[in-house]
């Protein structure tokens, strides 16, 4: 009787297992290839906005190192 149990509650966690595999596997994002990576140092930054002032920032910083 007790070995019937067992595998009832080893089919249990499977099941529970296989469905949590499930929910996880469409959470993924799919990559998406941006058009705002810097061509310094190939950051992506996601939209036109933040590559303007990523690029603004590392101009002057390497402004400011030179000197």
């Amino acid at each position: 009787m007790h070995v019937g149990l067992e595998l009832d509650v080893k089919r249990i966690h499977q099941l529970d297992n296989d469905r949590h595999t499930r929910r996880k596997v469409g959470q993924f994002l799919p990559t998406v290839i941006s058009s705002c990576v810097c061509t310094r140092c190939r950051r992506d930054c996601y939209s036109r906005v933040g590559l303007h002032s990523h690029y603004k920032r590392s101009k002057s910083k390497i402004h400011t190192q030179g000197v």
